[in-house]
């Protein structure tokens, strides 16, 4: 994560033009301008939200924009903001409140990082609500509010809160829809409650909060945590009532191949999280919803639930604690359309594709029904299912056997090897199991994510960047990606810095691009030609003599070289004939050489002391006595 540092002179531009404050860029910038950052912004107490009033797009270029707890963005019912980072590592982000240090934060100022009456669309870069390098306690933020108008989210990260690690529960959503809000989230975007580096404590976070329209689709994510160690959900008494990742009131839909997902940690055995608590009307096309509750992985009250297939996609709900979905007794009003779908418990994996097959599981104390079917109770009373019809093979599709996922053909047997779904890669091993993490495979490197897919483009993968090529094979060496060279080692990592290559040294940025022509680096100017090497000894550019010494540093001042003296100014030129340098004149000949002795210029005779120094007076030289002018002119 990019950390915000002390604001320089100049912090953004607008069509070339720089401005010192952002609140002055965007006051430039006119319908359709881009603001584009150019270093790390932190706004002050005193600084008002910025206001977006037309269409405008804000280009993070891999920095960070940070509030001091209030809101950073209004955007207003005329103002359509775009957030993109344009760069390579796009690595820049918005956050409502930083700290290099623990957070604790008050239960009565919530922080909104960008409030929408207008239009917003996240395709690239990350949003917080609040970030800390420590413990965040209470957190009390929302990344993105939409109180009226559209949020689309088709890239990019939007987070409640990123941290080390979280204590305790608190009112924290990544996206907050209102009644008269919109949401679409498709693409390849991420968001969630809480993303920390260890442990997430007695948390009670919703990562979406809809009480508006929503609509999940594409390869999008929602998570409830993404925790590097354990989850723990937050008790009332004794119970643990836990959390949910997504709390609809109105409509929610969600289709293709996106996934809702309670929890990601190496402890979850204390975290009670539902996937999703409806309350109006909620439609699955497809997607994945996995919960980690024994209150249901889909809990409905009063709610209109449908459950279908669409284009060959098949919705895949799943619980890690108890039913797949479940129904509040005390709510006996929601209704049910359920033509096709997979609904797994601890206790059994079905699926069926109409009402013929596996209805569904639900969890209630007492027998009920479903679409007039009668309903059977497990032995420990925690789900009911329903199954009717007969034992035929199901169709093609995702099936899991004993905790591993595989594709079924529709011959029933197992796929093995590459295996193209819906524009998308995954790979199968001679048992049939979907691979994930790297792969080698007929002497290629591969990254398959979590859920199997095949990657490409950049990847940020334990700690360093990557890049796969459109095959999915991972780059080493020299890649011109971009417009810009970039240099992968032999394990694929992405270099940065200095670094010596085939006996030539080279500088790549934090993005990672190779620098060419003149750099200033820790205080020394270096010169890179177009090539990337970085030069040493004497170089002519532009017209002008430079040198550089073996470390590549461009020297200034006097310099002795091969037994001769030179001077190079503070731009580094290598100056020629008569200089007044300290009080005294020098003659350097054409070569840059420092002259001593007798020098005949311009019909006169000058004399050079052994230091260089132009003389004038009487002068007894080799014996005799010599009278110069104050020109230096021998008399």
């Amino acid at each position: 994560m990019v950390e915000p540092e002390e604001t320089v002179s100049n912090v953004a531009e607008v069509n070339g033009t720089s401005y010192k404050t952002l609140t002055e860029a965007f006051a430039a910038a006119k319908q359709n301008g881009t603001v584009k950052l150019l270093a790390n912004v932190t706004l002050g107490a005193e600084d008002a939200a910025i206001e977006v009033a037309e269409k405008l797009t804000l280009d993070l270029n891999n920095f960070a924009l940070v509030g001091s707890g209030k809101t950073v963005f209004h955007v207003a019912e005329a103002g359509d903001l775009t957030v993109q980072d344009n760069s390579t590592a796009k690595k820049g982000y918005i956050a409502g409140i930083y700290t290099d240090n623990d957070l604790t934060m008050k239960a009565d100022s919530l922080v909104e990082t960008i409030r929408v009456d207008g239009a917003l669309a996240v395709e690239s870069g990350s949003i917080y609500g609040a970030v800390a390098t420590g413990t965040v306690t209470n957190p009390n933020a929302i990344a993105v509010s939409a109180l009226t108008g559209t949020v689309t989210v088709n890239g990019g990260e939007i987070w409640g809160v990123r941290a080390a690690n979280t204590a305790s529960e608190g009112n924290l959503n990544a996206i907050r829809v209102n009644s008269d809000a919109t949401l679409n989230l498709t693409g390849n975007a991420v968001i969630g409650a809480a993303k920390v580096d260890t442990n997430a404590q007695d948390a009670d976070y919703i990562a979406l909060k809809n009480d508006g329209t929503a609509v999940i689709d594409g390869k999008a994510v929602v998570y409830g945590i993404h925790a590097g160690a354990k989850v723990s959900t937050a008790k009332v008494g004794t119970m643990n009532v836990g959390m949910n990742v997504i709390d609809s009131t109105k409509s929610l839909s969600i289709g293709s191949e996106a996934s809702v997902l309670a929890a990601v940690g190496t402890d979850l055995e204390d975290a009670e999280i539902r996937a999703i608590a409806a309350r109006g009307d909620l439609t699955l096309e497809g997607g994945v919803v996995k919960g980690n509750s024994k209150f249901g992985a889909i809990v409905l009250t009063n709610a209109h639930f449908v459950a279908r297939e669409s284009e060959n996609v098949v919705p895949v709900v799943e619980n890690q604690k108890g039913s797949a979905v479940a129904f509040a007794k005390n709510y006996p009003d929601a209704t049910y359309e359920i033509t096709g779908g997979i609904f797994k418990t601890p206790a059994a994996s079905e699926q069926f594709t109409d009402l013929n097959d596996v209805v569904a599981f639900g969890y209630t104390t007492e027998k009920g029904n479903w679409n007039d079917e009668t309903w059977t109770q497990s032995e420990d009373g925690d789900y009911l299912k329903v199954v009717k019809g007969s034992d035929e093979p199901v169709k093609a599709g995702w099936v899991e056997v004993e905790g591993s996922w595989k594709y079924r053909n529709e011959d029933g047997s197992y796929h093995t090897g590459w295996l193209r779904l819906n524009d998308s890669w995954f790979y199968m091993d001679e048992n049939g199991v979907m691979q994930t993490g790297w792969q080698q495979l007929n002497g290629n490197w591969f990254y398959m994510d979590e859920n199997g897919y095949m990657l490409t483009g950049w990847q940020h993968l334990g700690g360093n960047w990557f890049y796969m090529d459109e095959n999915g094979y991972m780059l080493t060496g020299w890649q011109y990606l971009g417009g810009n060279w970039f240099y992968m080692n032999e394990s694929g990592y992405m270099l940065t810095g200095w670094q010596q290559l085939n006996g030539n040294w080279f500088y790549f940025d934090e993005s990672g691009y190779m620098l060419t022509g003149w750099q200033q680096l820790n205080g020394n100017w270096f010169y890179f030609d177009e090539s990337g090497y970085m030069l040493t000894g004497w170089q002519q550019l532009n017209g002008n003599w430079f040198y550089f010494d073996e470390s590549g540093y461009m020297l200034t001042g006097w310099q002795q070289l091969n037994g001769n003296w030179f001077y190079m100014d503070e731009s580094g030129h290598m100056l020629t004939g008569w200089q007044y340098l300290n009080n005294n004149w020098f003659y350097m000949n054409e070569s840059g050489h420092m002259q001593t002795g007798w020098l005949y210029l311009g019909g006169n005779w000058f004399y050079m002391n052994e230091s260089g120094h132009m003389v004038t007076g009487w002068n007894y030289i080799d014996g005799t006595w010599y009278n110069f002018n104050a020109s230096g002119h021998m008399l």
